[in-house]
């Protein structure tokens, strides 16, 4: 059974805002960076995009089209803490180099998903675009491998022959100062993305796409694929000692909703191959972070807040007055309940979440794990993770309270 505390407010603070007590993060709460992420000509996408991406703390390398500049870099502006602009070009346009130049006077900071090229990617015909990009030092995202096919009614033009990510090689080679990604680990010529990856630092991949579903039963194949580690020492491989899974960058290609699917999907993958948690973070965030020049500890801060109680929006469910809601900050959500005699919260318990009460008027009874205790004005109480709590007014005044949530 898990004990209450009833203790002072003070110590419930320094439980619940802990820059004293170190837990372990885990995938949900951990700072992330998806490296890509689609712009959507939909009502709401950004502000959709903001809300989810805050609540799972991460930040957005959004690909826009020319059309959208104007919109993603207003965007870039106003939420710093979650949009990283990206240009979207077609290697066979004839404008491609004039909007490289429009994304880059507007501050963006990489180009993508370069995508069903009428050549191979290492055709000569592509390289001014490449010498374009690299001298802006402009991040590249290319995609690699089987493409989908939205529209089979229609003739297509290209086909995934011409992008393999052998292709990749010989332009990381050509373009020592650029730095490249292969989408979807070149799904299904994971092996040729691999080695090509292994002897250019400058070329990394994400593994978007339906690759970790299909594999998801067999986990070990990615480590036979991504198979050299720090402490191999062979004339035969690069002598950085870098780590395999040190070239697999998170991305979702996914709108909003797909986000905590790739999560859960990303971290099964890193922790089926017992990835150690400094590549883990490289993964996840460190890596692209290096590439477009993010400094993880100058990052932007999310906009702060002050306003009235009653100003607060409520929880659609229960009426709750969110004060600081779980999707405006990164590891905390702050509420306001009011129950009226017999009135209880419901039952809940949360596996990833600890919880305070700080009891403002009225009188309780407290449910934690099987014990149930009285609560009234002037007390606190802490709730630990996985442990059921519920709160019922007994008293004729109603009882309210201030609760504290924290998942980090």
């Amino acid at each position: 059974m898990k004990r209450t505390t009833f203790c002072s407010v003070a110590f419930l603070v320094v439980a619940l805002f802990p820059g004293t007590a170190s837990l372990a993060q885990d995938a949900k709460t951990r700072f992330k960076i998806d490296s890509h992420y689609h712009y959507r000509d939909e009502p709401d996408f950004i502000k959709k995009t903001v809300e989810t991406y805050r609540k799972y703390n991460a930040m957005v390398c959004v690909l826009t089209p020319i059309k959208a500049l104007e919109v993603v870099k207003g965007a870039v502006k106003t939420y710093p803490d979650v949009i990283i602009g990206y240009g979207s070009i077609s290697l066979d346009d004839p404008g491609a180099l004039d909007q490289i130049d429009k994304f880059h006077a507007a501050g963006f900071r990489g180009i993508g998903e370069l995508s069903n090229p009428l050549k191979d990617y290492n055709d000569p015909a592509y390289f001014p675009i490449y010498q374009r990009m690299e001298r802006y030092g402009m991040h590249v995202l290319f995609h690699t491998g089987v493409v989908a096919r939205r529209n089979p009614e229609k003739p297509g033009t290209t086909g995934m022959a011409k992008m393999r990510p052998a292709f990749l090689d010989e332009v990381a080679r050509r373009f020592p100062k650029i730095t490249l990604q292969g989408a979807h680990l070149g799904n299904p010529w994971y092996d040729e993305a691999a080695e090509a990856a292994r002897w250019n630092p400058n070329l990394y991949f994400d593994i978007t796409g339906s690759s970790l579903i299909k594999k998801k039963d067999t986990p070990q194949f990615w480590a036979e694929i991504l198979w050299w580690r720090p402490s191999l020492e062979s004339m035969h491989s690069p002598s950085a000692g870098d780590h395999a899974f040190d070239k697999i960058i998170f991305g979702t290609d996914e709108n909003p909703e797909g986000l905590p699917a790739n999560i859960e999907r990303f971290d099964a993958f890193l922790k089926a191959n017992k990835i150690p948690e400094d590549v883990q973070a490289k993964c996840w965030a460190g890596t692209i972070a290096r590439i477009l020049g993010i400094d993880l500890k100058a990052r932007p801060a999310r906009p702060g807040m002050a306003r009235k109680i009653e100003e607060s929006e409520r929880e659609e469910k229960t009426g709750n007055l969110l004060l600081v809601p779980r999707k405006m900050s990164e590891a905390i959500e702050l509420g306001l309940v009011r129950l009226k005699k017999g009135e209880k919260n419901r039952l809940a318990v949360h596996p990833d979440e600890e919880e305070g009460y700080l009891i403002l008027k009225g009188k309780g009874l407290l449910l934690l794990g099987e014990a149930k205790q009285p609560v009234a004005a002037g007390m606190v109480a802490y709730i630990p993770r996985n442990t059921q709590h519920q709160i019922e007014c007994t008293s004729d005044e109603p009882l309210e309270y201030v609760y504290f949530a924290s998942w980090r």
